[in-house]
């Protein structure tokens, strides 16, 4: 949680992008305590300058980029590559060099920010769950 402070409060802190899938907002882990904190923090984090959080509701149905979890880190100050992290059921990877892969990936996270509630619809969305387990 400090890491997380510093990094977010820094003059200029990275943008985070964030798609998740609805399923995450309704799934139980742990208690109500937790979920209700858990919901809230999302929405805190919400409300941040340069992080963006998008739910893509049940309505957008099955799409291929929920099927595993996937992040990409992009470094636009530097000459590195970007960097794509999955993970499945079986495996876990990185992946620096294979350019049509992350492409892919990319592809794949902006398919499904497009199937999403958008910022604003999903701040609105989050607020109205954690009202009802109030």
């Amino acid at each position: 949680m400090k890491r997380q402070e510093l990094l977010l409060d820094r003059p200029t802190p990275p943008l985070l992008f964030f798609v998740l899938d609805e399923a995450i907002i309704h799934r139980l882990v742990g208690d109500e305590y937790l979920r209700q904190a858990q919901l809230e923090k999302l929405i805190d984090m919400a409300d941040r300058p340069g992080v963006t959080i998008e739910v893509v509701p049940f309505s957008a149905g099955i799409h291929r980029g929920i099927i595993e979890d996937f992040s990409i880190l992009e470094f636009g100050w530097t000459d590195d590559n970007d960097v794509l992290y999955f993970e499945g059921a079986r495996l876990a990877g990185f992946s620096r060099d294979e350019v049509d892969e992350i492409a892919l990936y990319r592809e794949l996270f902006e398919e499904m920010r497009n199937l999403s509630l958008g910022p604003k619809g999903t701040r609105d969305y989050l607020i109205e769950v954690a009202d009802t387990i109030r």
